[in-house]
Parts: structure tokens; C-alpha cells; sequence
């Protein structure tokens, strides 16, 4: 930073993402016998962006985990958040994140630190989202009907459905008149199979999802746009 006096007056510059835990800007009155004892005025800067650790790779259907902070210098409070749809449950350095509800692969846990001058930049820790199977999903092989999670949605929605072979199927939604406004085909494997879909264009309201497979079988479900 910089400081330039003039008189009982100065301008202190601080740089652009400048952060410290404290800084003194000290003032002495001087004349020809000296000068007096410095008095300082202390001024406290936004803190800098907390480090986020904690799992990296993670289940869908493995629980809460847990992530933490070590904190920031000057810091009166900490704002948790998580992106991909998984739900957060903050509290205070530590926060709790289940990723039922997430959408697989790449996400990110972020927390922010806070004090009278305002946010820092978010500290980040990427975590990876696996659709992982347990014991009983590895072994069952009969068709259980289709499930979409989160359900109701923002548009962005997991479809997960068991297959007893290995097939192609079409995935269809429709709104409730009809219309089709999303077409995909999905090549499933024996077992457990999820796909995603981004229905966030959409106008709010209910649609069919529908799973088709060659053989001319099909289940359908509401999803909930919200």
C-alpha cells in the first residue's frame, strides 16, 4: 500500500485483493524540539479466502460428509455452499454435504469468509460425484421402476432405472398435453444405469418422463419442474 500526507490529512492506497489481519496507519506531530509519540488508527481489511478440505471423492448414496476450514485472520463468520443440487448443512468452520440429491462427476464445495468489511473470494475444494452401487445393486438384476431425483427439480434431474439385459432405450419427456421437448437414446447395461437431464429451459409445471426400451416396454413417471 501507499501513503501520502499533506497537513493533519493522508491517503492511503490499498491494492487491488489486498488482505492482511490488522494494519496500523500511525500519525506523529513534529516541531523543532522533536517529534511526539506516534498514535496509530488500526484498520482491518476483508479476510483472505479460507482453505476448504475434506473428501474429494464421494458416493451418492454415501451419507453426510463432512468439510472443514481452518478459518481466516479477522474473520466473524463463514458462508457455506455447494453447487451441483447436493444439500449443505452449515456450521460455522465445519459443514455437513449429502450428495443424494447431486448430480454426478465434477462440483464444487465453497466457503467464503466474512467480517464488517465484507466477503472474501470463495476457498474451493473440487469434489467428484459417483453414482456408486451397493452390495444389493451389484446383484440385482430384475427391472425395478425408474426413479428421478431431485424430485421436484430446477430441470436438472438424475434418472436412475435397473435393466435385466443389455439394451438401448429411449428416454422421452413430454408435457402433459403431449409435446415432446426432450429425446434422448441411453445404452444400458445390465444392472443399474443413470442418466442426467437438463430440463432447466423449461416453463414450470408437470411432464411424463418415459423409458422405452426395443422390445416395446416402457415406464413413465412425473417429474416436477420448479
Amino acid at each position: 500500500m501507499t501513503i501520502v500526507g499533506s497537513g493533519t490529512s493522508a491517503t492511503v492506497t490499498f491494492p487491488s485483493g489486498y488482505t492482511s489481519s490488522a494494519v496500523a496507519i500511525c500519525v506523529t506531530a513534529n516541531n523543532s524540539c522533536g517529534s511526539s509519540t506516534a498514535r496509530c488508527f488500526t484498520v482491518t481489511t476483508r479476510p483472505a479466502a479460507p482453505v476448504v478440505t475434506g473428501p474429494a471423492t464421494v458416493c451418492k448414496s454415501g451419507g453426510v460428509y463432512t468439510y472443514s476450514t481452518a478459518g481466516s485472520a479477522t474473520a466473524t463468520s463463514y458462508t457455506w455452499s455447494v453447487t451441483g443440487g447436493a444439500s449443505i448443512a452449515p456450521a460455522g468452520l465445519t459443514a455437513g454435504v449429502n450428495y443424494a440429491s447431486s448430480l454426478t462427476g465434477a462440483q464444487q464445495v465453497r466457503c467464503a469468509a466474512n467480517n464488517a468489511c465484507g466477503a472474501s473470494q470463495n476457498g474451493v475444494l473440487n469434489v467428484t460425484v459417483n453414482a456408486c452401487r451397493t452390495a444389493d445393486e451389484q446383484v440385482q438384476t430384475a427391472p425395478v421402476s425408474m426413479v428421478a431425483f431431485p424430485n421436484p427439480t430446477d430441470g436438472r434431474a438424475s434418472i436412475s432405472f435397473n435393466a435385466d439385459k443389455k439394451a438401448q432405450y429411449s428416454l422421452i419427456v413430454t408435457d402433459l398435453l403431449g409435446k415432446v421437448i426432450y429425446n434422448e437414446m441411453v445404452n444400458a447395461s445390465e444392472g443399474y444405469n443413470m442418466t442426467e437431464i437438463n430440463l432447466s429451459g423449461v416453463v414450470k409445471g408437470v411432464y411424463l418422463v418415459s423409458l422405452r426400451g426395443e422390445d416395446g416396454s416402457a415406464q413413465t413417471i412425473r417429474l416436477v419442474v420448479q
